[in-house]
């Protein structure tokens, strides 16, 4: 399956979306979560709305991993072309 060869970036951003767009707000992490559902138990959006926050942190610190670890690597390349 296609979704067997995401890393865990895109994997952790398309489950956040997948949530907003189940509650029918915007698959978009810079707008604002979606409000309940009319219908929907408090619980249930409670839940929803936790595993969304948990997916986006994930994808921020494995976002910021890798960008570290980029950094890291120009970094290395400026030091050696120095010498």
């Amino acid at each position: 399956y296609r979704s067997q060869q995401e890393n865990e970036l895109v994997r952790a951003v398309r489950s956040a979306n997948k949530v907003r767009q189940r509650l029918g707000g915007a698959p978009d992490p810079a707008a604002d979560f979606p409000e309940r559902p009319k219908g929907m138990w408090r619980r249930t959006y409670d839940r929803l709305l936790d595993r969304a926050v948990e997916a986006e942190v994930r994808a921020d610190a494995v976002f910021f991993a890798q960008a570290e670890r980029l950094l890291a690597r120009i970094d290395e390349a400026e030091r050696k072309a120095r010498k």
